[in-house]
Parts: C-alpha cells; sequence; structure tokens
C-alpha cells in the first residue's frame, strides 16, 4: 500500500511539472522576436517634432498679409482675426491689430466717400438719415451698409450728414487677445467711438465724459511710458484737454454781454475738479475754476469798446500744451560728445 501510494505521488508531481512547463511557452507567433527582411536594418523611430511658436506666429501674421494684399474691403480682415486671433501669441495679435487699424487708415476714406456723396445723403434725408443697415429702405444704400458693417464701421449722423466711422466698441471683441497695453489703447478708442456714436453735442452735459476719457488717456501715459501708441493718446489728451476748458470758438460757454461763464459749465467743472482730484486732469481743472473765481467768473472782459481775454485764463490757455508735454513727454536722453 505505501509502494503505491508512493507511486501515485511520483506520477502525480511529474504531471504538475510537465503543466507548468507548458502554460509558460508562448502559442505560437504571440511574442516571439521577428527579424527584419534581408537586406533592412532596424530603426529607431524618429522624434516628434515641437512646435516653433515662433515660426508659428509669423506663419500666422504672413497669411493676414495676404489677407490684407487680397481685401476687396475691411470685412474680409476682420473675418480672417475672427478665425485666427486665438492662435497668436498677445505680441503676434498685437501686430495684427496694428496691421489693422493701418489698413482702416487707407480704407476708411475710400469708404466714406461713397456714402458722402450727394445723391446717397440726399437718399439718407429722404429717409430720416438712419444709422443702421436694418432701418435703411432703399436697397442699393442699405447693401453699402451692410458692407461697411461686415468691416466694422458704424454709420453715424454729424451735421446733417450720415457716414462710417470705424466701429472701435466692436472690435473690443478682440481685447482677451491683446496685451494689456494695446488692450487699453483700444478701449480709448472704443470709448471715443462711443460719444461720436451718441451725437450729442458739445454741452455742460458732456463735460463729463470728455474728462472721463481724459482720465483714461492720463491713466495710459503713466502706465505706459513706451507704447506704441503713446505719441497719438499724447497729442489727443492735448487736443481734449484744451477743448475740455475752452470749447470751440464757435459754442460760446459764456454770456457774450458781460463774458461771465454759464452757471451750468462752471457747475460741471467744479464737479470734474472734485470727482478727478487725485489725477493730472483733475488738478487742471481745478486751476480753470480758480482763476474763475478770482474773476468773478469772467472767462472774457467786455468793455464798451472792447472786448480782451483776462490775462491769468490767457496764460492758462497759451501755455497748457506747454504744460501738458513739461508732464509727459520723455526727452531722449544723449551721451555727451567727448570734447576734441
Amino acid at each position: 500500500m505505501k509502494r503505491n501510494r508512493k507511486a501515485l505521488w511520483s506520477v502525480l508531481l511529474l504531471t504538475v511539472i510537465l503543466t507548468s512547463a507548458c502554460s509558460n511557452d508562448p502559442a505560437p507567433g504571440v511574442n516571439e522576436p521577428t527579424e527584419p527582411p534581408p537586406g533592412q536594418t532596424e530603426t529607431e523611430p524618429e522624434p516628434e517634432e515641437i512646435p516653433d511658436p515662433e515660426a508659428a506666429d509669423e506663419a500666422l501674421i504672413e497669411s493676414f498679409r495676404e489677407v490684407i494684399r487680397q481685401a476687396e474691403g475691411a470685412e474680409d480682415l476682420i473675418a480672417f482675426l475672427d478665425d485666427h486671433l486665438q492662435e497668436a501669441s498677445d505680441e503676434a495679435a498685437d501686430q495684427m491689430f496694428l496691421e489693422l487699424e493701418a489698413y482702416y487708415a487707407e480704407d476708411l476714406p475710400q469708404t466714406q466717400g461713397l456714402f458722402l456723396t450727394n445723391e446717397v445723403q440726399e437718399k439718407f434725408s429722404i429717409m430720416g438719415d438712419p444709422t443702421t443697415s436694418a432701418s435703411i429702405t432703399d436697397a442699393e444704400i442699405r447693401e453699402m451698409a451692410i458692407w461697411a458693417e461686415a468691416g466694422h464701421y458704424v454709420l453715424i449722423q454729424t451735421d446733417g450728414e450720415v457716414y462710417p466711422i470705424i466701429d472701435y466698441p466692436a472690435l473690443e471683441k478682440y481685447n482677451p487677445y491683446l496685451t494689456s497695453e494695446l488692450s487699453d489703447y483700444l478701449h480709448l478708442k472704443a470709448m471715443d467711438a462711443e460719444r461720436q456714436k451718441s451725437g450729442e453735442p458739445d454741452s455742460a452735459g458732456t463735460l463729463g465724459y470728455t474728462a472721463d476719457w481724459a482720465v483714461a488717456a492720463e491713466r495710459y501715459l503713466d502706465r505706459y511710458p513706451d507704447s506704441h501708441k503713446r505719441e497719438e493718446v499724447l497729442e489727443n489728451y492735448a487736443n481734449r484737454i484744451e477743448f475740455l476748458l475752452f470749447g470751440m470758438a464757435g459754442g460760446p460757454r459764456f454770456d457774450l454781454d458781460n463774458g461771465v461763464i454759464y452757471d451750468e459749465y462752471m457747475e460741471a467743472f467744479q464737479q470734474i475738479a472734485q470727482r478727478h482730484a487725485d489725477t493730472f486732469t483733475g488738478s487742471l481743472v481745478q486751476r480753470y475754476v480758480d482763476l474763475l473765481g478770482d474773476s468773478d467768473q469772467k472767462i472774457i472782459i467786455v468793455s464798451a469798446t472792447d472786448r480782451r481775454d483776462v490775462p491769468e485764463i490767457a496764460e492758462l490757455r497759451d501755455g497748457l500744451t506747454e504744460q501738458i508735454h513739461e508732464r509727459y513727454v520723455i526727452e531722449e536722453e544723449t551721451e555727451d560728445e567727448p570734447s576734441n
């Protein structure tokens, strides 16, 4: 019995060993090393190419320039930017936006010329001077307006004429892709366009808006001393400050009989000076308010024989541009030339 049991255990052990060995053998064709065909050598896979962001930006800008060269109108540029600006770095997006503005500089006068003909303006007058394509009833002019709007122009009505300007508020959709410098510049342009679109004439009620624009421009000049658009913004700032304080010759803000500023303008200046007391713009307005207080609120001196400026107010007006430039113009440093 013991001998039989011993033999049985031997058989079982042998079966386990054989079964284990068989299970470790791979099935035919599985995990067997493959030999390259005769005459060929085994090669390593090529590493994946890492995209070059600068090359991608350059290619995108060149594609945009090709669109500009082939464009039939600003709408072609807008369509490209809508589709591709998000692919660009913010520096490349800035470059394309600047080239869009350069295109507008040439295209705007031509586009305005299409609208500022006697025939077209007469039709606008008959229609009640509409400023949107949806409200234009003349089919031909409506098509012109739709085409202009597609290029981000917008119609405005000024002094009895209807014509397009650049719709900068519509272009603010590109702000997320631009640097903060150009985004802030675009906001200034949008503020200006909104003022033009409103169609409101110069009045005491609009001085606050002019002051708000000037303060925004002041902050831009302070924040970006080396910006692409500094010279343009500075020139506009100086012009707006002069307009803010002294208005236009055709729209006096004072009583012609006695030279006294109208109450609504004096109140507007006082409010602006208080609201923007911590700004350079506010300090200029406060200086003007102080001078008006010293002159019994007279802007000019009226006598039986003539009218003349209040000297201190004339001095502020005549030196205004110089004062602004002293604060904001950065003179280039030049090295001393070596003496002989």
